[in-house]
């Protein structure tokens, strides 16, 4: 037509309908003993979604459909049976048809209320980064959060939400003078919220230093678990043993760094399983970032026979006291030490002053202590006095018949006088020492 036949040209504008083909975030909303419930971002192409799933009791990979959810309303609350594993599908569709099952997004979903295991590491780590990875558990709520702060801040400020199909995060512009709290937060399906953390990590481009006091403390016949105090740079730790018939150091288990803090220490520890109660072992532990291990200089270690039974007394005539060249204790404290015993995981001991009874041995002027090591300082002691010890070996099934050590003496700081080397001279009634000064 000609312009003077219309004055106005209408346009319709018309927008091309594509098939939806966006991978969906899907998570769970809440878990009972007969039903999850799931929920899933939008596809902007998708006016619908059929919700499909399968078992792993009958066949996991045979789906069913168990129904249609408009686009609006992007959640679904699907049937289940407790203690079973699902896969959850969700196929997007509109007026040009659907999305193929095999293309589709998925969740693994166990109908469980217990919160399943999630173990929290580091993967790696450089001078101003540090990227972590986890395991999923396949019936935590909504998303994890991650949260960071400075290991000597009070509180945890800065958190990262990751949604679970997401099984690891970069934490970038982190300082190397610093070290880090890092704390993987988990909802469970009871509304119980888990926390998984590592304690005093400081990004680093070096292998980390050794660990520090090694120890065991549980026993048994067929496994112990072993605990150390970490260093700030390490990440992982291989667990090696050897034996009577195994010369060398063998590698029998290897952990992530996921520790707790004890005492203002950063501390691990793990359990060594299939061990013999018939074989004396030693063990080591060594400590690893993903840039190397620590090889140099002599490691910790300690010597163990697994045992069901509480381990036999320490050998009397490996009972002494540690003294200086003249055969003396010091003023105020007394040091024994004894060979160790194989099965023992700690050492209790007692003590009084000679000329009290026995049943004072534990009393609260005298209270007890626990030590890991087959050596003991007693501190503020009095001068110039008798004491007795009793040492008794420990493990986690009982304790041993002591083995004691009797007249111990202190010095009296009055009758000693110590010279440049560290020895001392005793001054008897009726004697005299010169004393002069050298030049050097």
């Amino acid at each position: 037509p000609s312009s003077t036949e219309l004055s106005t040209l209408a346009i319709a504008r018309f927008e091309a309908i594509v098939l939806p083909s966006a991978k969906l975030d899907i998570w769970t909303t809440a878990i009972t003993e007969s039903s999850i419930r799931v929920q899933w971002s939008n596809d902007v192409a998708a006016t619908q979604y059929k919700v499909f799933i399968a078992n792993q009791t009958t066949n996991f990979n045979m789906f069913t459909e168990v129904g249609i959810v408009p686009s609006s309303s992007p959640t679904k609350t699907i049937e289940t049976v407790n203690g079973t594993l699902y896969r959850v599908r969700i196929v997007s569709g509109n007026l040009k048809g659907w999305q193929s099952l095999s293309n589709s997004s998925e969740l693994e979903v166990l109908c469980q209320v217990e919160l399943e295991p999630v173990s929290f590491g580091i993967s790696s780590m450089g001078n101003w980064f540090v990227a972590l990875n986890w395991t999923r558990a396949r019936n935590a709520i909504g998303s994890y959060h991650v949260a960071y702060k400075r290991h000597d801040e009070e509180e945890y400020v800065n958190s990262i939400a990751v949604l679970p199909q997401t099984l690891g995060l970069s934490l970038n512009q982190i300082s190397l003078v610093h070290s880090y709290d890092l704390k993987l937060v988990v909802l469970s399906p009871s509304g119980e919220i888990h926390e998984t953390t590592i304690v005093d990590i400081q990004p680093s481009s070096l292998p980390p230093s050794a660990v520090r006091d090694l120890k065991i403390t549980q026993l048994s016949s067929d496994h112990l678990t072993l605990s150390w105090v970490c260093p700030s740079t390490s990440t992982v730790y291989e667990i090696y043993y050897k034996h009577s018939n195994l010369t060398t150091f063998a590698l029998v288990h290897r952990i992530n760094d996921v520790t707790s803090s004890a005492n203002g220490q950063r501390t691990i520890s793990a359990t060594v399983q299939n061990l013999n109660d018939s074989i004396v072992y030693t063990f080591l532990v060594r400590s690893g970032n993903p840039h190397g291990f620590y090889v140099t200089g002599d490691p910790d270690t300690v010597t163990v026979q697994p045992s069901h039974q509480a381990p036999s007394a320490v050998n009397a005539s490996t009972l002494v006291a540690v003294t200086n060249a003249q055969g003396l204790h010091s003023q105020t404290s007394i040091t024994i030490k004894w060979d160790p015993v194989p099965t023992a995981t700690y050492y209790l001991i007692h003590y009084k002053k000679s000329y009290h009874a026995t049943n004072l041995y534990g009393a609260a002027r005298y209270p007890a202590t626990t030590v890991r090591d087959s050596k003991h300082t007693q501190q503020d002691l009095e001068s110039s006095q008798s004491y007795d010890f009793r040492v008794y070996a420990g493990n986690s099934n009982g304790l041993s018949s002591y083995t004691e050590i009797t007249g111990l003496e202190t010095i009296d700081v009055m009758n000693q006088l110590f010279v440049g080397d560290g020895s001392s001279v005793e001054l008897r009634a009726g004697g005299s020492l010169v004393l002069g000064t050298s030049e050097t």
